[in-house]
């Protein structure tokens, strides 16, 4: 037992049961969150940099994320999504301010 939470249930809404969710954990580290009752991937994590910050993960819906981290600071500096429609790239600066695009 690893005192983390295995299964988590969001209250109903009008007309739906609850929505339960599965966290899946790989020696104490969050890497996938899936639906309880259908096992569907809402998150997955591909990869994390060696300070152990995510540097590539997948949403449920195929969009996968990439993430880069200043050196320095440990802020992040740049995140590009990537799916079968487009491609985003949003940068930082060294203060941690979304650039202008």
């Amino acid at each position: 037992m690893s005192g983390l939470p295995d299964t988590v249930t969001y209250p109903s809404s009008i007309g739906t049961g609850p929505l339960r969710v599965r966290q899946h954990y790989d020696r104490g580290r969050l890497v996938r969150v899936s639906d309880a009752d259908t096992a569907a991937t809402y998150w997955q994590l591909n990869s994390v940099n060696p300070l152990g910050m995510v540097t590539d993960e997948t949403l449920g819906n195929g969009v996968r994320i990439s993430s880069a981290y200043d050196a320095v600071t440990g802020l992040l500096s740049s995140r590009a999504s990537v799916s079968a429609a487009a491609a985003v790239t949003r940068t930082w600066d060294s203060h941690g301010t979304p650039s202008a695009t």
